[in-house]
């Protein structure tokens, strides 16, 4: 103990004499600064004795020291403030803990610590919490420093999502301590987010503020729209009208977009307001469509709402489907009649349907389904040509066509000595018809019966008859009687000839004999003179076969014979009495002018003279005409269609081979 006290008073010793100034300082310093901050070291150095030390003033800080120092030589009590030295000014340049120590001589004076700290502190106003984009986003913010005093330097805004996001919205300038951004808002999520401010002073002091503002920002529209009505017809309008509900004052430059089955249409809004026209197609089929309405702007709002329409199913075109394009007079017609829609499918209704004949003249009208068949019924008389199937609703209508074709047919029969033709087709019969009666009378042999050919032209009506007397054709008799016409064409599957082809004697090629009678007895007699005359000649002659149409000039070519033999003889014997004539004639009691009046009008021709000879004559042999072959039909020599005479004639004489021709 007296050890340690020996210590202490030897150390007090040397110290007392080195105490002879004093150093005060007066500064207030803050516990916190910003850097940038200044700060300036009030006080004083007092000497008690005379004195000439170094003055210092050092900011002491835990990285960085600075200090301002002076030679200072005081007098005895002489007093010195810091300022009136200029060396108290220091700046807080960086973070960090700091104290000021002031040295003068033996005396010494320490300040506390106060902190150097980036952070400053603000003050914040936002408009609203909820944003539809587009809104305007207005923030107003204060920015000082730790002392108060305002700064000036910059604000950053962010925009942090739940997800921990975060979206530089903007940055503003702060002047005098104050700022305001204005940002109008798009292109962002619907979502909750946080506002965020980071601020920064020109002295490099910064300070984030999270989380100091929760806004809620929209991006889909309300859409109220509709349709003018819930059903159409292919190629009505639909009309979409409807409004956008926002809570912004109006949607700038927004699209209105129509969906309707693949078509895209697109329109503007008009101060909120959606009316738009489209076209149904012609085709499309009929249903349930959706109609997809959306709105989207530039900015990012988007909406949307789904409208149901039903198209009708309307008659687009009608047919009539016939189960032929050709039939046959008096068969039947089946058909039925198809109605499709817009798109081609089939549906069901009632179609008003009409027949018109080749004359245009209606023959059936009548309304029939879809599901129903015709059958319309054609007599055997039908007119032929092509018929019309005209079938019509509405305002459509459709013409298909069908031909009824030409049946000229014939049927035959007998009764009352006469044969009867009807004509069973649908044309006009303009036919040849042929009768063959095979008298079996009283030859002994099939080869020498007489068949009597009678040929008709026959033109009749549809369902018309003509009658042939086949008395004023063939004398009295017992025949066998074939009929037919000269054509077969008529003969069909649907009518078929009601007897069958005969093969008879005298046959002419190209007749079908489709009747025939038997044992039938002819009793009456009609034929005129000239035939009677003729068919007589036949007998004469031996013909077998005779053509009651064709007429037998062999008595002709003798009457004309007897004439001009008589003629002849009476020439003669004028000749001969000639000069008795003229006596005669003058000693008449008459007047010569009266005489002369008998002859006025008669003219006279040259007397007749032989023509001259040019040449040898060309001498035509009779076993070439077959002249002298037996049963010699005069009717089966052929003439040319322009007959020549011949130079000249030789002339036969010889009476015997005159008398033989005759024969024949």
């Amino acid at each position: 103990m007296k050890k340690g006290m020996i210590v202490f008073l030897v150390m007090l010793l040397v110290l007392l004499p080195c105490v002879y100034s004093s150093v005060v300082i007066t500064s207030a310093f803050r516990s916190e600064y910003n850097i940038g901050d200044e700060i300036t070291v009030e006080g004083y150095v007092l000497a008690e004795d005379d004195i000439d030390e170094e003055f210092s003033i050092t900011l002491e800080c835990n990285d960085n020291t600075d200090e301002n120092s002076v030679q200072l030589m005081l007098e005895a009590g002489q007093k010195v403030t810091f300022t009136s030295l200029d060396l108290n000014y220091f700046v807080l340049d960086e973070e960090d803990n700091c104290k000021v120590v002031v040295k003068y001589g033996d005396s010494r004076e320490v300040s506390s610590r106060f902190a150097v700290t980036d952070r400053l502190e603000a003050l914040f106003n936002l408009n609203k919490q909820e944003f539809q984009l587009g809104d305007s986003f207005v923030l107003k913010g204060t920015v000082f420093r730790i002392d108060g005093s305002n700064v000036e330097g910059l604000a950053k805004v962010y925009l942090r999502s739940p997800e921990d996001s975060s979206l530089l919205l903007d940055d503003v300038d702060i002047f005098d301590g104050s700022f305001t951004l204005t940002k109008k808002l798009t292109e962002l999520d619907g979502d909750r987010y946080y506002v965020e401010v980071v601020v920064e002073d020109d002295n490099g002091n910064s300070q984030e503020f999270e989380r100091i503002e929760t806004i809620d920002i929209y991006n889909q529209l309300e859409l109220d729209v509709d349709s003018d009505k819930n059903e159409y017809d292919p190629e009505d309008l639909v009309t979409i009208l409807g409004k956008v509900i926002t809570e912004t004052d109006g949607l700038d430059e927004a699209t209105v977009t129509v969906l309707f089955d693949n078509d895209k249409y697109t329109t503007t809004l008009d101060n909120d307001l959606i009316s738009y026209q489209f076209k149904i197609p012609e085709d499309l089929k009929s249903g349930e469509y959706g109609v997809f309405v959306s709105v989207t702007d530039p900015i990012g709002n988007y909406g949307y709402e789904d409208l149901i329409i039903y198209i009708n199913q309307v008659a687009n075109e009608v047919e009539g489907v016939l189960d032929a394009i050709e039939i046959n007079p008096g068969e039947t017609l089946s058909a039925n009649v198809v109605i499709y829609d817009q798109a081609g499918d089939l549906m069901d209704g009632k179609v008003y349907v009409e027949i018109v004949d080749p004359d245009n003249e209606l023959v059936y009208s009548g309304e029939i389904t879809t599901k129903q068949e015709v059958e319309v019924d054609f007599s055997k008389y039908s007119q032929p040509g092509t018929y019309k199937f005209i079938t019509s609703l509405n305002d459509i209508e459709d013409e298909a066509s069908f031909i009824v074709k030409e049946l000229e047919s014939a049927s035959f029969s007998y009764a009352s000595e006469k044969v009867y033709i009807k004509n069973e087709g649908n044309v006009e019969y303009d036919r040849t018809v042929e009768i063959v009666l095979i008298d079996e009378g009283e030859s002994e042999s099939e080869d020498d019966d007489i068949q009597y050919i009678v040929k008709k032209e026959i033109v009749m009506q549809p369902d018309s008859v003509t009658e042939i007397d086949l008395t004023t054709e063939v004398p009295p008799g017992d025949y066998s009687i074939y009929l037919g016409d000269s054509s077969t064409e008529y003969i069909t599957d649907s009518y078929p000839a009601t007897g069958y082809v005969v093969s008879a004697g005298g046959e002419q090629p190209g007749v079908t004999y489709t009747d025939q009678f038997e044992d039938v007895n002819l009793e009456s007699d009609n034929r005129p003179i000239t035939k009677k005359v003729e068919q007589k000649m036949s007998d004469i002659t031996g013909a077998t076969t005779v053509d009651t149409s064709k007429t037998n000039k062999s008595p002709y070519i003798l009457f004309a014979l007897f004439i001009l033999v008589v003629s002849g003889m009476l020439g003669l014997y004028v000749y001969d009495n000639r000069e008795a004539i003229m006596e005669w004639w003058e000693d008449m009691n008459m007047p010569e002018d009266d005489k002369k009046r008998i002859f006025k009008d008669i003219k006279y021709k040259k007397p007749f003279q032989l023509a001259k000879k040019t040449g040898e004559a060309e001498t035509i042999n009779v076993d070439k005409l077959g002249l002298d072959k037996p049963k010699f039909n005069s009717s089966q020599i052929k003439k040319s269609e322009s007959p020549s005479m011949p130079e000249a004639n030789p002339v036969k004489n010889d009476k015997d081979d005159f008398m033989d021709f005759m024969s024949r």
